[in-house]
């Protein structure tokens, strides 16, 4: 159990550290007006799949065992491929 708390710990720690060098990385190349559009941007990334992912899966098995079942496999595999697009 304490090497998971562990293990979990220094994820967090890496992905702080990592966030930051990048921010100062991206200060020294460009301004801070552009780190600021970036940041708005990779916050949108990271609320866009908050909103579709929890129903994705079930969507994904509804329609691709229809269309098995229906002896259309070309279909369920658009399906299933698309939902990894997504």
């Amino acid at each position: 159990m304490l090497h998971k708390v562990l293990l979990t710990g220094i994820a967090f720690v890496a992905f702080g550290l990592t966030k930051f060098v990048f921010n100062i990385l991206v200060i020294r190349r460009f301004s801070p007006t552009v780190l600021g559009e970036i940041n708005q941007v990779l916050s949108v990334f990271l609320l866009v799949p908050i909103l579709y992912a929890p129903g994705l899966g079930q969507v994904v098995s509804k329609f691709a065992s229809e269309f098995l079942g229906a002896n259309e496999a070309r279909k369920s595999k658009q399906i299933f491929s698309l939902s990894f697009v997504l």
